[in-house]
């Protein structure tokens, strides 16, 4: 089992998609509905997140609807 970690998910993002690196991103965020990410880059960063903490997609989307950064770090 990952050790649990703390992200920063909007450091992550923006490193990850360097076009965002000037783009307002806050805790509130959603990535799908602000269109912040689409949603292959969307998956990218999810599968991301499952090789770097305890994140796993399935469970996540068992209880969440959205994809907001809050809800997001609070799950890994």
């Amino acid at each position: 089992m990952k050790k649990k970690i703390k992200i920063d998910l909007i450091k992550t993002i923006k490193k990850k998609f360097r076009y965002l690196k000037n783009k307002k991103i806050v805790k509130s965020s959603d990535l799908l509905k602000d269109n912040i990410l689409d949603s292959l880059e969307l998956m990218n960063i999810l599968i991301e997140l499952e090789k770097v903490s305890n994140f796993k997609i399935k469970n996540y989307l068992k209880k969440n609807k959205s994809f907001k950064i809050s809800i997001l770090e609070k799950f890994c």
